[in-house]
């Protein structure tokens, strides 16, 4: 008898979440890495022009509106990363998730598997033995018609 794992459908429908659910996490990741990019370069922006000297009120004036825009890009920037990193945290929970219900099936499928190999053992070994003994009561009646 062949070994045929029953859920090996269910299985195959979890390796493509988790396939998917990894795919996700690879782009959630990408797209932080992208965000904390521009956001230290939107802090190293705003460092630069908070540092400019100013010669008159006017240059004072303008290089004052400057650091407030820099300030409210870095604080977006800062409140998009953090986003960003919540959403890679939950992308790495769903495909751990995933990967623990195909990890699950795959153990079952190891086990049902060990089984199935024992009672092909145990068939065999009746097979072998019902031979046997035929022949030892065949012999057995030969030699006492004999």
């Amino acid at each position: 008898m062949r070994y045929r794992f029953r859920l090996a459908t269910v299985r195959r429908v979890r390796r493509a979440q988790e396939s998917a659910a990894r795919e996700a996490l690879h782009h959630a990741n990408a797209a932080l890495v992208v965000a904390i990019a521009a956001r230290d370069a939107a802090a190293v922006h705003y460092r630069e022009v908070e540092t400019a000297d100013a010669d008159d009120a006017e240059t004072l004036r303008r290089d004052r509106l400057f650091a407030e825009l820099a300030a409210t890009a870095l604080a977006r920037a800062r409140k998009e990363a953090n986003r960003k990193a919540s959403e890679a945290a939950l992308a790495h929970v769903e495909w751990q998730l995933t990967a623990r219900r195909v990890a699950a099936l795959d153990r079952l499928d190891e086990r049902r598997r060990l089984e199935h190999a024992v009672e092909e053992n145990r068939r065999e070994i009746a097979v072998v033995d019902d031979v046997v003994t035929a022949r030892f009561v065949s012999a057995s009646r030969a030699e006492g018609a004999a």
